[in-house]
């Protein structure tokens, strides 16, 4: 038996990194304990292990370092000294093509045109990106490859297979579109994905307690495990979704952050212009909120102006379209990382709910700025907001949670009940709603 069940090159250094036989984490686990003397003898053996694998399956390679993995774990690292010569670079880059998990989307791509360089689909990629329209932006990082591969040897079958990797013969067959049981020695099977979120099932568990402790719910867990009903078992293995649509957009308390995010052709309901100032007098689909947050946000404003606050709307709703606009415009600017810590992603923007509304103040020259938090109308409406069913969503000293810089200025409807205990507990809407359906499920 082969000590390893794949491997990926890395084409930059010439690296290639190996992956263990799940069956050998004793021996892994075992040779990160053992002193140097002890480890020797098993480094041996691992070396000889690796210059087997290299000359059964890489002939024609010349490797200049090998990584031993065990899952995510580094076992151990080798130099063998010597670069990849010329003649074998177009076999690298067939491997490379195929083991690459990721790709930076450039000018002029398409859906369409990374689909075809990587011998995928563009419903593939799609789904491998949560992608909900075909519409990409320059510097977009994309999954294209999600699936680590297992050579099959002589006496295997799906169900053994399935078992090695804590899967199901469905699971395999729906992975590498087998319409029968039949695979062959040789062959090349996907087997599961080396970024997936994985938990391996102990006694006394429920979908429930499973699903409040990676903070996801039981219908999405269901769905990525191909579960029917709510069994579950003791040493079963389950993947962990970590990113998916809403099921209600409709709620009030609807959550919409970098990990719940709404779909591409959700429109809110009862849509109106609230009767309030804004900063511009045209009409623009940003003036729209939907019919209850328009009049609660109309007695809001209608107290600041009796206490002489002048306050004026900027930005309501946003279209998915608008959003990946103006997303793509601020990648370009700012690139990608920093772009996504004051803006959202298509999807994944609380304006795109008609609940949520950027407010502004002549004393911030009608812009948004954080300043505006310090300013008489920034306090006025941090303190009144919630009276009127309305939170700063994204608050100070709550990045962490909520994946977003401090905004003074975007306020969110979210019910007169929620509003007040949110800001009289000084937590995030991430951390009520964590609260709120942990108490209602006891």
């Amino acid at each position: 038996m082969s000590m390893f069940i794949g491997h990926k090159l890395i084409q930059e250094d010439s690296t290639l990194v190996l992956y263990l036989e799940p069956q050998l984490t004793e021996f892994a686990l075992d040779f990160l304990r053992k002193n140097e003397s002890e480890k020797n003898k098993k480094r041996t053996s691992l070396e000889n292990g690796i210059y087997e694998y290299i000359s059964k399956n890489l002939p024609d390679l010349k490797i200049g370092a090998a990584k031993v993995m065990l899952g995510s774990m580094l076992v151990a690292s080798f130099s063998f000294g010597q670069a990849m010569p010329s003649y074998a670079q177009a076999d690298m880059n067939l491997h490379q093509s195929q083991m690459n998990t990721s790709y930076s989307v450039k000018s002029g791509d398409t859906l369409y045109s990374i689909s075809q360089k990587f011998d995928t689909t563009v419903s593939h990629l799609k789904k491998l990106n949560h992608l909900y329209s075909d519409m990409i932006y320059v510097g977009q990082s994309l999954k294209v490859v999600s699936d680590q591969l297992y050579n099959v040897k002589y006496g295997d079958t799906l169900y053994t297979i399935s078992k090695k990797f804590g899967t199901s013969i469905s699971h395999l067959k729906q992975l590498n579109n087998l319409s029968g049981n039949m695979i062959y020695a040789g062959q090349q099977l996907k087997v599961i994905d080396p970024h997936q979120k994985i938990y391996v099932v102990k006694y006394g568990d429920t979908l429930y307690k499973i699903a409040f402790m990676y903070d996801t719910q039981i219908l999405p867990l269901k769905t990525i495990n191909f579960l029917v009903g709510d069994m579950i078992y003791a040493g079963q293995t389950l993947y962990i979704p970590d990113h998916y649509m809403v099921s209600d957009p409709k709620s009030f308390l609807v959550l919409v952050n970098k990990k719940y995010s709404l779909s591409s052709n959700y429109v809110p309901p009862n849509m109106v212009v609230p009767n309030i100032p804004f900063t511009f007098n045209e009409y623009h689909q940003k003036k729209l909120l939907r019919k209850e947050a328009a009049s609660a946000l109309e007695r809001l404003f209608n107290k600041a102006d009796q206490e002489d606050i002048k306050l004026f709307g900027l930005s309501g709703y946003r279209s998915y379209e608008r959003q990946d606009a103006i997303f793509t415009s601020n990648v370009q600017k700012k690139g990608l990382k920093a772009a996504n810590q004051f803006s959202a992603k298509p999807g994944e923007s609380e304006h795109q709910t008609g609940l949520a509304i950027d407010v502004t103040s002549p004393s911030v020259n009608y812009g948004l700025s954080q300043a505006f938090g310090d300013t008489k109308e920034g306090k006025w409406l941090k303190e009144n907001a919630p009276n009127f069913g309305f939170i700063i969503r994204y608050q100070k000293g709550k990045e962490s949670i909520t994946g977003y810089q401090y905004e003074p200025w975007h306020i969110r409807y979210v019910g007169i009940e929620a509003s007040k205990e949110i800001a009289q507990r000084n937590i995030a809407l991430e951390e009520y709603i964590s609260n709120f359906f942990s108490f209602q499920a006891l």
